[in-house]
Order: structure tokens, then sequence, then C-alpha cells
């Protein structure tokens, strides 16, 4: 049996042929200056993704101390539902 035949590439298709403007994002102005460890435009969910990553550590951590739910729901913006779900989410 024989490889199927190989299908023609649209120029434009190819790395060489494509122009590539480095616009960047809110996160900084050129893809090459990013900290970011992987692009927001990759991930699920985004920027909100890599912010949710720093900041459910610090959430956990504040419960640990003692910290009431609603004083750290106020901290970061968010309602004692949402601290429950980082926290059971950290448990599991």
């Amino acid at each position: 049996m024989s490889p199927p035949p190989l299908r023609r590439v649209r120029s434009d298709g190819l790395p060489e042929n494509a122009t590539y403007t480095d616009v960047g994002c809110e996160v900084a102005l050129r893809c090459t200056q990013c900290p970011l460890e992987r692009c927001r435009y990759e991930e699920r969910n985004g920027l909100q993704a890599h912010r949710m990553r720093e900041r459910n550590p610090q959430i956990i951590a504040l419960r640990a101390e003692g910290a009431k739910v609603d004083e750290i729901a106020e901290r970061f913006g968010l309602t004692p539902r949402s601290v429950f779900r980082v926290l059971s989410e950290a448990k599991a």
C-alpha cells in the first residue's frame, strides 16, 4: 500500500512566510519580554488562570494561619463561597 499523496501547502501557512508583529498584551509590551512561563493565550482561562495560580496559595496559607474566611474574601475581593472553593480544591 502506498502512502497518501502529499497535499499542497499554503505559502502563507509556513512560518518563514508569515508576518509576525510582536505587539504583546496587557501583561507585557512585547511577547519576548513577558514574565509568564506560558503565554496567556495558550492557556485555558488565560490571564485569570495565571492570577489564580499566584493568589490561591496565598489564600490557603492565610487560612492555615487562622484567618477567617470573611477576612480572606475581603482582602482578595472575593465572595466567601469563592474562598471555600479554593480551599476545597486544595484538599482534593
